[in-house]
């Protein structure tokens, strides 16, 4: 258990003294965008905001890369678009990257953006996520596996001070677009839709499978 989560559960504030729950240091770093083959797995995470209003939130996506047993985010992207531009926007980025699922937030455009790729016939590499916790218990769990070194950034990158004052402000900044898809992002993979995502001769999928069969 994290520090940041073991503040929020069992001290009863989502915040440590210090300040945020998520230190910079914790996070790994990386030289390079490798080439797509060389990643166990690509995900991309959404938050989509309501329209192109300049007083409306912002869209954000965080695009991630699994090199076992690291999580190296690549891109990340964050805009202000009508339904219309950002379907067309989170296409673009699919196609791009070829991710091997595609979390989305059923809220906003979230919702009728995933109706409208299901009624298209898309596949299940859309999955919906629909959050059962407040926003600062769920960013203070998704900094347990950046606390335990499992997520690295590239050390230079045209959006990383960016992302960084987002995250380092929250919750008491003006934008938390880019802190929700992030962490949607690492709450998902502590699910077993991580693992089922991971192509069927992984290590861990098969490090799985011995367990099971050893239960009684």
């Amino acid at each position: 258990m994290g520090s940041a989560v073991f503040n929020c559960h069992y001290q009863q504030n989502p915040v440590a003294p210090e300040g945020s729950p998520l230190r910079w240091e914790w996070f790994g770093s990386y030289n390079e965008v490798l080439p797509r083959v060389r990643y166990q797995l690509i995900v991309q995470s959404w938050d989509t905001g309501m329209s192109a209003d300049p007083r409306s939130d912002w869209s954000a996506s965080t695009i991630w890369g699994y090199l076992h047993p690291h999580w190296h985010l690549l891109d990340v992207w964050r805009g202000q678009l009508d339904y219309p531009d950002l379907r067309a926007r989170v296409l673009a980025l699919v196609n791009h990257w070829a991710p091997g699922r595609i979390l989305i937030e059923v809220a906003a455009t979230g919702r009728p953006l995933l109706d409208e790729l299901a009624r298209a016939g898309r596949d299940r590499r859309f999955v919906r996520i629909t959050p059962d916790r407040d926003k600062e218990i769920r960013f203070a769990a998704a900094c347990a596996p950046v606390e335990e070194g499992k997520v690295c950034l590239p050390r230079e990158a045209p959006w990383l001070a960016a992302f960084r004052r987002e995250l380092q402000a929250f919750p008491r900044g003006r934008n938390d677009d880019q802190v929700d898809s992030f962490t949607q992002f690492l709450n998902w993979t502590k699910g077993l839709g991580f693992l089922c995502a991971l192509p069927h001769e992984h290590p861990l999928r098969e490090r799985r499978r011995r367990n099971i069969r050893r239960k009684p």
